[in-house]
């Protein structure tokens, strides 16, 4: 197993093959998986109040919990391309096949996994039984690995039609 010490390492890591991504006190950290070596650094949109991040083709998309937004950011430039707005929280995203998910809470409200359209807007959502998620991660086969749970991970299977 290998250990790096990443000094404020916060919620949101993604890798894209290459290089770990990970958030960081209001910056992204790019870095070597060999040795933890910081190759650079780029700014986080949500200047530390950012909830989650996932790679897809040369682009992070970051979660920015209590402002309801997703910033699609290029990976290497570390430009805001896209903003796409939530009514919910977001709560972490994940990119599966092309497709940005991302966690949906608010408070009396039932907590939700969404799949969302470029634009952003609610293609498909996925109840999910619990107070908050935090954290969204694919497993394959239409399923999600869900954390936050009061210290416990959830794997959440999505319905598909036939």
């Amino acid at each position: 197993m290998k250990v790096h010490p990443v000094p404020n390492a916060g919620a949101g890591t993604a890798f894209d093959g290459e290089h770990i991504y990970q958030l960081a006190k209001g910056e992204i950290l790019v870095i070597q998986p060999a040795d933890g070596r910081i190759v650079r650094k780029l700014p986080a949109p949500g200047k530390g109040a950012d909830s989650g991040m996932a790679y897809a083709d040369g682009y992070l998309w970051i979660g920015q919990c209590h402002g309801a937004k997703i910033h699609k950011v290029d990976a290497k430039t570390g430009e805001i391309v896209k903003v796409l707005s939530s009514d919910r929280f977001v709560t972490g995203v994940s990119v599966v096949e092309g497709a940005l998910w991302h966690g949906a809470a608010v408070d009396g409200k039932p907590t939700e996994l969404r799949r969302l359209a470029s634009d952003g807007t609610v293609e498909e959502a996925v109840a999910v039984p619990v107070e908050l998620i935090a954290g969204v991660e694919s497993a394959g086969n239409d399923t999600f690995w869900c954390g936050g749970e009061k210290g416990k991970l959830r794997l959440v299977r999505r319905k598909t039609k036939h």
